[in-house]
């Protein structure tokens, strides 16, 4: 009985790797207040693991703001592992939620803070081709440990990236 049992646990841990595979990708944004008072410019690049319905990875933020006719400049890092379930496909299109938790790190030229901020966040998924996809998403609820507040961010939360699959 053990052996049987052993021989289909070993099988079932070889048919698992087929149904998943590795993906990296990642998006650009740039971003301007009304009026053009403050710019900000977000390079997001990614790497992780897709099975089934769930997909596993660890996203690196690099964002760099800056105040019209100021010195002000604001650089912040953010390393933001998450969770991915899929919840509708039909054909192309496919629909997604987040939740994952960034580690980030402000360095300003007068406030210095570190923050984790869990989050959560709706997304969609459009199938280019065998190994591309266009991922989306438009607002995200976080909690920042910092500044200590929730906060549902519809005018930054939106975000388009490029992603390849292998």
């Amino acid at each position: 009985m053990n052996k049987k049992l052993l021989v289909v646990l070993t099988l079932l841990l070889l048919a698992v790797p087929l149904r998943a595979q590795w993906y990296v990708g990642g998006s650009l944004a740039f971003r301007s207040s009304e009026g053009g008072q403050s710019t900000s410019m977000v390079l997001r690049p990614e790497v992780g693991y897709s099975w089934e319905n769930w997909s596993f990875g660890v996203a690196f933020a690099f964002d760099v703001y800056k105040m019209k006719d100021s010195t002000l400049n604001d650089l912040t890092l953010d390393v933001s592992p998450y969770v991915d379930y899929y919840f509708w496909r039909s054909g192309i299109l496919s629909f997604y939620v987040e939740g994952g938790c960034g580690f980030r790190r402000s360095i300003a030229q007068y406030n210095t803070y570190t923050s984790w901020t869990p989050y959560l966040k709706p997304c969609l998924e459009i199938s280019l081709a065998d190994h591309w996809a266009v991922q989306g998403s438009l607002g995200r609820l976080e909690y920042d440990t910092h500044f200590k507040n929730f906060s549902f961010d519809l005018d930054n939360g939106v975000s388009v990236g490029l992603y390849y699959s292998f």
